[in-house]
């Protein structure tokens, strides 16, 4: 039986490579770790470059490009374009880069709570959601 791996990364660690052309490998994939989300989204939707090229009035050639360009040349422009394309909202956040994982939840924690407030202020008079 073929051996399963967990991601890409760990298929690449257990391939009979020279050192050096794995770390290439990993750099490579390191690199381009938004734009591999990108592609994954895009598939969990069902959808094809095509059809999100159609959507975006781009070539298919661009959306191939756009799935596989290292991340420090892919555009915010092109981030807000290709979400709304999947009908999707982008959000973006900035936190110090040591930034402790308990801060990190504490942060989420709070923008949950701002999200349950404006909840709570929509559903108001509306009897169905008071239930």
């Amino acid at each position: 039986m073929a051996k399963r791996y967990k991601n890409v990364a760990e298929m690449v660690q257990g391939m009979d490579l020279p050192p050096d052309q794995k770390q290439r490998q990993m750099e490579y994939l390191h690199a381009r770790r938004l734009s591999r989300m990108l592609t994954v989204m895009r598939a969990q939707l069902g959808l094809s470059q095509v059809q999100v090229a159609e959507k975006l009035g781009w070539s298919q050639g661009r959306v191939s490009k756009l799935e596989s360009k290292p991340d420090r040349d892919v555009s915010v422009g092109a981030l807000l374009d290709y979400a709304g394309a999947l009908d999707m909202q982008m959000t973006m956040t900035f936190l110090p880069e040591k930034t402790k994982i308990v801060d990190q939840v504490k942060f989420h924690a709070f923008e949950m709570q701002k999200l349950l407030q404006r909840l709570v202020k929509l559903c108001k008079g509306d009897e169905d959601m008071v239930k």
